[in-house]
């Protein structure tokens, strides 16, 4: 989750386009395109399994 939003940051805030990223994050530009058209709201958060 944590490189979603960071692709979704250098994206919307440093104004880089999806190769520049790609690049950057060592990513294929369509991993890049698919993290951009997510209809992400808030982070997922994953349940810890409490052990007895």
């Amino acid at each position: 989750m944590t490189m979603i939003g960071n692709v979704r940051r250098m994206f919307d805030r440093q104004n880089r386009s999806a190769r520049e990223i790609a690049r950057f994050a060592s990513l294929s530009r369509n991993t890049i395109g698919k993290y951009l058209n997510m209809d992400v709201q808030e982070e997922l958060r994953y349940r810890q399994r409490f052990q007895p």
